[in-house]
């Protein structure tokens, strides 16, 4: 920004003690940065997290699965004029909207953000100052690949606290939530604790010569079991511990006590890389 004002400083320094207090994984410092009443929508996940409890618990698990060595850098920052109306939050409705040049009547004020949903503006009547923050993640090695968005918050001028949030990473097909964040922390750990390669790489190839491998074991492949197979499969998992007396079952199937014993053994070997 070129010549900010005070009032302008005070408004980026919130947001930058935000990304500052997260960059160290203080969350607490990070959540005295928001109003209790916080909207904040990150648009990787389904749901918008509303009340500063629900976005307690998304920091934390977002903290839980990424490394500390992931840091955001800020690109760029702008702020906007004091003005009041609400952000793009899911399900409201107010603020008019124009297309072609003509205002869209009230029962028609949504946007389209995906097939399926649509986003309704909302209008508290509270003056906001809006914050935009152009970002990208890093580690000790430098920029990560797709790992890059921008940030939008609205700040109440009286509290100088952030009271809407709305997150834009790149892009995703599908929304990734907490499975883009678990593949995240398992990329991570394998890159900083390579010893972590040795047992998954043997539960990779666990995986593969037990239902993919062809010649390796006696017997056909996931692809091409017979009807007779899939039947013992599942006569074996309804006698596997305790499932068959909790399917109320009548009778347990009758099976070769040494097939039961391989595939219990099996079971117990996969749960080991749990």
């Amino acid at each position: 920004l070129r010549n900010p004002n005070n009032f302008d400083n005070n408004n980026l320094s919130i947001v930058e003690r935000y990304f500052e207090a997260w960059n160290r994984r203080n969350i607490a410092l990070a959540l005295s940065c928001f109003s209790n009443n916080i909207y904040y929508d990150d648009t990787q996940f389904s749901k918008p997290f509303e009340g500063k409890d629900k976005l307690a618990e998304h920091l934390i698990y977002v903290a839980d699965c990424v490394p500390d060595s992931f840091f955001y850098v800020i690109d760029e920052l702008s702020v906007g004029q004091v003005q009041r109306g609400g952000g793009g939050r899911r399900g409201s409705s107010s603020v008019p909207r124009f297309r072609n040049g003509r205002r869209v009547n009230s029962d028609q004020r949504s946007l389209r953000r995906g097939r399926g949903e649509s986003i309704r503006f909302e209008d508290d009547g509270r003056p906001t100052v809006s914050v935009s923050a152009l970002w990208h993640v890093e580690n000790e090695f430098g920029p990560l690949p797709y790992a890059r968005g921008c940030s939008f918050f609205k700040i109440d001028p009286n509290t100088n606290l952030i009271v809407e949030g709305y997150e834009f990473p790149e892009p995703a097909v599908i929304k990734p939530g907490t499975t883009g964040l678990r593949t995240l922390s398992l990329a991570s750990k394998l890159i900083e604790e390579p010893k972590r390669l040795l047992p998954f790489t043997a539960w990779v190839a666990y995986i593969y010569i037990v239902f993919f491998s062809q010649g390796i074991l006696p017997g056909k492949d996931f692809f091409h079991t017979d009807p007779k197979t899939w039947i013992e499969v599942q006569n074996l998992s309804f006698n596997f511990m305790f499932i068959a007396p909790a399917a109320k079952l009548p009778v347990a199937a009758k099976l070769h006590p040494m097939l039961e014993g391989v595939f219990n053994g099996l079971l117990a070997w996969a749960a080991m890389f749990w």
